[in-house]
């Protein structure tokens, strides 16, 4: 059997109760009872003593057609409810689920993203390091070939433009610091070297042509 508790002082004050029948599994005859919910917690009244006093976090309910059953202290109890519905809800059974955080989710998303991005980044660095310079493994450097490839996608003409005007002048601007060593040295960022900047603008100017071609 469920044990008996003393009643507390503070039990008089109780905020509200549902009455229901109660029969303990095994019990063919249920009692009436008293059951009182107030501050998290649920107090257990049956032939005006008090039965018990738990928090409702430490309680197992499940709603059985219009009753319920739970388990306290480790007895089955099958409790018939005056109303369920509003019992239900005291417990907070059926309470709606709480909204989808569309944000956190998109903010997750973004963050694992990001830790791809990095990963890969960091991967291709360890690899072709030694032959390019640093700020090609960055993250705004994959940002923008991110977006010229959305771009290209969209606005192949518009983009075949920027890449041969981008290509043309990228040449010029190797050729310039190629011929003078102590200019390369002052504008030219981290291990970025003259051939890096004629390189890189070759292949912006072939990448132009074949936009353009593609565009047509």
């Amino acid at each position: 059997q469920i044990p008996q508790v003393e009643p507390h002082a503070a039990d008089k004050d109780t905020m509200g109760g549902f009455d229901a029948s109660l029969r303990v599994a095994g019990d063919a005859q249920p009692i009436e009872a008293r059951l009182e919910i107030d501050a998290g917690r649920l107090r257990l009244r049956a032939a005006d003593q008090m039965i018990g006093d738990w928090p409702i976090k430490d309680l197992d309910f499940h709603r059985i057609g219009q009753g319920f059953r739970a388990i306290i202290e480790g007895e089955e109890v099958l409790l018939d409810i005056a109303d369920p519905h509003s019992f239900e809800h005291a417990l907070g059974l059926n309470q709606p689920p709480a909204p989808k955080r569309d944000f956190d989710r998109l903010n997750r998303t973004l963050v694992a993203i990001l830790s791809r991005v990095d990963r890969t980044l960091a991967g291709a660095e360890k690899r072709y390091g030694p032959l390019l310079p640093r700020w090609v493994f960055t993250r705004r450097m994959a940002g923008l070939l991110a977006l010229g490839m959305v771009l290209m996608l969209v606005f192949p003409g518009v983009a075949s433009t920027v890449l041969l005007a981008v290509g043309f002048t990228t040449v010029v601007f190797g050729a310039v610091v190629y011929t003078d060593n102590s200019l390369a040295a002052k504008v030219l960022p981290g291990r970025t070297t003259a051939v890096h900047v004629l390189i890189a603008g070759v292949a912006i100017v072939v990448l132009g042509f074949l936009v353009a071609v593609i565009a047509r």
